[in-house]
């Protein structure tokens, strides 16, 4: 007999446990002989399958890589939950997001840029922060390849115009914003950077905080991931990359964060 989700509830259990003590290898090897069976073009539309895919492809993502049978098992689970519940349901912009995720973590920022559209498309009558977190990252897809004046020009718009009904508070607008200077960072355009950084400050915990602490990390992970990804492809970076080909790695982004991040 074939072993399934549906009657292997068990081994979901047991994965999803070595998930929360950060064994993802073991919650791998044993998601793996439930979807081995399959082939994820033509598997059957169950949707204990699809969980189980989405759990399995979600562990694999590794040190900015994933394998493509990731791809190709989240495609199947959106493909699979738009078709059982509806192109806005929960688990189908689940499995988009984790999509997208997958090909950012394989360089396919093109692919990842479609699979964050999808959700905005989904999000933006019912869910205007959410449409604008998946926009933003859209945006940051698009940056990534290479995309550059498109993706700042679109992100400025969306910051602009939310500003204008949110109170500048909102944990959303710290999304986006570091997010949009981010880019602009990547791209060399600092000054920029450093303005729209100012406008974070309403959000941000009191300086010297712990929690500003951490909001300052989080920036710099933004950072550091915008100009990993775009930094062979900008146009506007190109003398930069060549004078730091034989950089070490700690030097590869010459960036004062202290300057930059709020």
């Amino acid at each position: 007999m074939i072993r399934t989700p549906r009657r292997d509830g068990a081994t979901i259990l047991r994965a999803k446990a070595a998930v929360l003590t950060g064994k993802q290898d073991a919650a791998v090897a044993a998601l793996a002989p439930l979807l081995g069976p399959h082939d994820p073009d033509s598997a059957p539309a169950d949707r204990f399958l699809v969980d189980t895919a989405l759990l399995w492809a979600a562990q694999r993502i590794r040190d900015h890589d994933a394998p493509h049978a990731a791809v190709q098992w989240c495609r199947y689970a959106h493909t699979t939950a738009t078709t059982l519940h509806g192109w806005q349901h929960p688990t189908a912009l689940r499995a988009a997001r984790l999509l997208a995720q997958v090909h950012t973590a394989r360089g396919e920022h093109l692919e990842a840029y479609d699979a964050y559209s999808a959700v905005v498309a989904a999000l933006c009558r019912t869910d205007l922060d959410g449409a604008c977190r998946a926009g933003a990252q859209a945006d940051l897809a698009a940056h990534a390849a290479g995309r550059c004046s498109e993706a700042v020009a679109h992100l400025t718009a969306v910051w602009d115009s939310w500003q204008l009904d949110h109170d500048p508070t909102d944990r959303t607008g710290l999304f986006l914003l570091y997010r949009l200077t981010a880019m602009l960072a990547a791209c060399g355009r600092r000054e920029e950077a450093r303005r729209r950084f100012r406008d974070a400050e309403p959000a941000l915990p009191p300086p010297g905080t712990p929690a500003r602490l951490g909001e300052r990390r989080h920036a710099a992970a933004v950072l550091d991931d915008a100009s990993r990804a775009h930094d062979l492809v900008c146009p506007h970076q190109r003398g930069a990359r060549y004078r730091r080909r034989s950089a070490p790695a700690a030097a590869v982004l010459p960036i004062d964060r202290a300057m930059l991040l709020p």
